[in-house]
Parts: C-alpha cells; structure tokens; sequence
C-alpha cells in the first residue's frame, strides 16, 4: 500500500483543516476501521489534518509522508464494527520488515523506540534494533494493518483488515525543528546556515537517521561485549 502523489501533495499543501469526520471512511467498510493516522479524506483530499506530535515533511522532499517522533506515545485508536471484545491483531509494516501483536479493544498504545529496540524477534531473527531504525527512517513506507485475530482467511487467502495510511518516524531530537517547520510557509523558509528547504531537510534526515543507527550499533556491541560473570560450583 503506497500513498498516492495527489494524496501527499493535499496533506502538505493543507496541514491541518478543521471539521473532517475520519469517521466517515468507516461508512464501506464491514468491521475494523483505523481512526487514528488517517491524515487526509481519500475521497475529498482539500480535508486533512495532522494530530499533535506528527509532522508534515518537506513539500520538496521525495518521501512526501507525515513524520512521527521515535520516543512520543501515540494511541492508535478504530472502530468495531461487530464484536469489540475479540483480539484484533496490530501489525507495523517497517518496509520489508514487521512488527504485530494481538489486541484486545479497540486502541493500541505505539512507542517507536519499544518496538525497535524489542528487535530482533522470533519473526525476524536476523533484524537488529539498528536494522529497524535504519529501516522505519529511512523509508515512507511505514504504516499499520489491523485484521481479526482469529478470523479465517478467504478463498484467496485474505483476511479483511483495514490499512493506515503512511508515515516515517524520526528522532525526538528534531522536535523543535519540525515544530518550527509545521508553522511557516515552506517555500520562504530557509535554514540557519542558508540551505534551502528542499536541500536541508532530506540532509539533516539522512545525518540523524546515520547517527542514531550508529548510537543503536555501538550500544549493542557494548552489550555484547559485556563480560559475563559465573558462579563457582
């Protein structure tokens, strides 16, 4: 599932428009339904909105995708159509890489940073916390699914389930940047040292999401480095 051009041209374009029931999109659809990280009306792209602590990225940018921060708490909330008590399972598309676990309710609490450095999992053995990070930052292609747990698959092997739509995550550490970002006109606003917008955004992108994979390689070869202490017999 890929966001569409014209869908991340409106979000950039409208940054947050008030009265837009996301509530609506659930009209079609039989049973789950995300109500949170919809950030445009699909069907009506002047309507979108970005929550607090999400952020659009830059107009020029070729990942023209919401950025959410690695360390802030969202709650990823939906909508139950029939039985609200059964166990939805929650997945996190990082790529070519997943991340799921089953829900009981209708809302799920997402923190970046637990689940990156929960890897690597029995799923994906081979993926490391800096593997994720490098994989979550670097990418738009990061979204959720939602889907029964318990639910059989169709005759083409598919289960019903419901997509948001796409986001990157980078570090906290560019809040006040993105902050900066989000209330100023992108094509006026220029960098402190004179970059323009469309050359200094994707650069210090690329440099935190470098760093902060190093930070991640240099913190598991200390652990592994560690020596272990045994206990005579």
């Amino acid at each position: 599932m890929k966001t569409s051009n014209a869908l991340a041209t409106a979000l950039l374009v409208a940054l947050t428009v008030s009265g837009w029931d996301v509530s609506k999109r659930c009209e079609d659809l039989p049973d789950l339904c995300f109500l949170s990280f919809i950030w445009c009306d699909e069907k009506d792209l002047g309507h979108c909105s970005l929550p607090p602590e999400v952020y659009p990225k830059s107009i020029r940018s070729d990942a023209q995708v919401p950025i959410v921060l690695s360390d802030t708490n969202y709650t990823i909330k939906w909508l139950a159509k029939q039985k609200s008590d059964e166990p939805v399972t929650f997945t996190w598309v990082i790529r070519n890489v997943t991340w799921e676990t089953n829900v009981t309710g209708t809302e799920f609490g997402f923190n970046a940073n637990d689940i990156i450095y929960s890897f690597p999992t029995e799923q994906h053995p081979n993926v490391s916390p800096a593997d994720a990070w490098f994989q979550a930052s670097g990418s738009p292609e990061n979204w959720f699914i939602i889907a029964r747990a318990n639910k059989p698959r169709d005759a083409n092997g598919i289960v019903e389930s419901d997509y948001s739509q796409q986001f990157m995550v980078q570090s906290s550490g560019l809040k006040d940047y993105f902050r900066t970002q989000r209330q100023i006109e992108y094509n006026k606003w220029k960098l402190p040292v004179g970059l323009s917008v469309g050359l200094g955004v994707p650069f210090l992108l690329a440099v935190t999401a470098l760093v902060t994979w190093l930070i991640c390689k240099r913190t598991m070869k200390k652990s592994e480095d560690k020596p272990v202490e045994m206990n005579p017999q």
